[in-house]
């Protein structure tokens, strides 16, 4: 991603670069701009995320409505639940939804009305293109959310949980590539008597409930990836300061 040279304060852009070389071009924008891109190589949809305002019910009526903002000097921010900022910036007022972009170049809202559910993204497109799995924010007691992992039909927009855990956030989902099974991190709940323990995790699709993998290791992880051939998890967690990679086998 990387912003458009067409206006003063461009927002992000979806950008290709020929792997042989050549000039990169645009192939999708938002009028809010792209925050995230989730490509599978071969697949035939590429899956963004970007904000879109709550009122709008299409690309071409938020680019009216933040025209409206802009033009009218409307900077306010109507807070109608919890949270309300993220570190030392306001959120709002618009929403982080999904987009299929197909072959056609046609962005698609496969998550309309997500409230607060997703975000900072967070998701992985499947080896086929067909879904995709995402952390979805859930309402927590004591007005605290957590996050769960939905699967989103890119096709249908049909979304189902395949991953929740009451005592914990699921985080950082990876489809293997053969499309069969997601890794992911578990972070558990802290409370004042116990530190939270962020572990990595492994479930197949089809084999019932996920696993946790090298329970015993005393890291956390901060981001899961596969091997090409999907034979290994690759992992990186802080160890004495640096960020190394680190390898688990699969179970199987």
């Amino acid at each position: 991603m990387r912003p458009s040279d067409d206006d003063e304060k461009p927002p992000a852009a979806l950008w290709r670069l020929p792997a042989a070389g050549g000039e990169a071009h645009r192939i999708a924008e938002l009028p809010g701009g792209i925050t995230a891109c989730a490509p599978r190589r071969n697949a035939p949809v590429v899956a963004v995320a970007g904000p879109i305002l709550p009122s709008a019910q299409s690309i071409d009526d938020d680019r009216r409505l933040r025209t409206a903002r802009k033009d009218n000097k409307v900077t306010a921010i109507l807070h109608r639940g919890y949270p309300v900022r993220h570190w030392d910036s306001d959120l709002g007022p618009d929403e982080t939804h999904v987009f299929r972009l197909g072959q056609d170049g046609v962005l698609t809202d496969v998550a309309p009305r997500p409230g607060p559910a997703l975000g900072e993204p967070n998701f992985s497109v499947s080896p086929d293109g067909s879904f995709a799995i995402a952390t979805w924010r859930v309402a927590a007691p004591a007005a605290a959310l957590r996050s769960v992992l939905m699967r989103i039909d890119l096709r249908t927009g049909e979304r189902t949980v395949i991953a929740d855990d009451p005592l914990a956030d699921l985080e950082n989902p990876a489809i293997s590539p053969d499309g069969t099974a997601v890794a992911f991190t578990r972070e558990s709940l802290s409370t004042p008597q116990q530190a939270p323990r962020i572990t990595f995790c492994h479930m197949e699709f089809t084999a019932g409930p996920w696993t946790q993998v090298a329970d015993g290791w005393d890291r956390w992880p901060a981001s899961v990836t596969w091997t090409h051939d999907g034979a290994a998890l690759l992992v990186t967690a802080d160890q004495n300061g640096p960020l190394p990679d680190l390898r688990s086998p699969t179970r199987r």
